[in-house]
């Protein structure tokens, strides 16, 4: 018999394919993590419903892993394209959006541009050294930690 222990602070998130990859079944711990807050609690449920037929569940911090969520449910509901894939693709490009969204409040407002500004004009109203740094931070700023795990079914069968 195989036991498996996890760490205190390891998030447990796990998706399995069933009946021939028709279906598929899922399970997730409780803790909730905060990282911009420092904590971790139990919560009610970490698998988050997005259609009838597809959920996902998070690893990281729990509140930006909402924010994306609830900004994703919208679009995938009004959508008449809804596998898995594409739903998984909505998902990453809502968290690109967010990600650019903070980098351009912290980055650039402080400084009165836009990233819209940034992009058509930076290069000539900036001195070279101060665009290459705010070019810089772009590609290494953080908003936080967050794997997402979708799992669902939809007309070709199950996905993870």
């Amino acid at each position: 018999m195989l036991y498996f222990r996890p760490r205190p602070d390891m998030t447990i998130c796990i998706a399995a394919l069933c009946e021939q990859g028709k279906n598929c079944v899922v399970g997730a711990d409780r803790e909730i993590t905060a990282t911009s807050l420092s904590l971790e609690f139990d919560h009610e449920k970490k698998i988050e419903l997005l259609t009838n037929a597809c959920v996902v569940m998070a690893s990281g911090d729990s509140l930006l892993a909402s924010e994306v969520i609830e900004k994703t449910r919208p679009l995938i509901t009004v959508q008449s394209d809804n596998t898995i894939h594409h739903i998984a693709e909505t998902l990453k490009s809502v968290y690109a959006r967010i990600h650019l969204e903070r980098a351009e409040s912290v980055i650039l407002h402080p400084r009165g541009l836009t990233l819209q500004e940034f992009q058509q004009n930076g290069a000539q109203r900036l001195p070279l050294q101060i665009y290459m740094n705010i070019d810089n931070q772009f590609w290494t700023f953080g908003i936080g930690v967050v794997e997402f795990l979708i799992a669902g079914v939809d007309a070709t069968g199950a996905h993870i």
